[in-house]
């Protein structure tokens, strides 16, 4: 997980909960570069709460828009999923919520830096990363 990447996108402006929610569950897997991200559309659809054709509606949309890109396949035994990244150029020009007149709060901050943390140490304890 790349604390970068999911800070940026947990403070961008994003008018659609969709694109948001899968936002935030691909930055929870990219690396520092942006890419690496794979996973089921199912899967991210039970991590939302949202439907698989919604998933894979608000996946589509991210491309076209250019949020997102598909950066290769990972062969499985029932096919292959398709890896992604999260284009850092593109969300560095949506608006940030510390743009705004009224700064986030610092107790948010901590509460994202504690998260992600959290989100390390699970994987490492699990032998994900090193």
């Amino acid at each position: 997980m790349s604390l970068g990447i999911f800070l940026a996108v947990q403070a961008a402006e994003i008018d659609s909960h969709t694109h948001k929610s899968i936002l935030l569950n691909l930055a929870c897997r990219v690396g520092d570069s942006g890419s690496g991200a794979y996973s089921s559309k199912d899967r991210i659809a039970w991590e939302t709460g949202m439907s698989k054709r919604t998933v894979q509606r608000g996946i589509s949309e991210l491309i076209k828009i250019g949020l997102i890109f598909e950066d290769g396949r990972k062969t499985i035994s029932t096919g292959f999923l398709p890896i992604y990244g999260i284009c850092r150029e593109a969300l560095e020009l949506l608006p940030q919520w510390g743009d705004r007149a009224t700064p986030i709060p610092d107790h948010m901050v901590l509460h994202s830096l504690d998260l992600s943390l959290a989100f390390d140490n699970a994987r490492k304890t699990e032998g994900l990363i090193q």
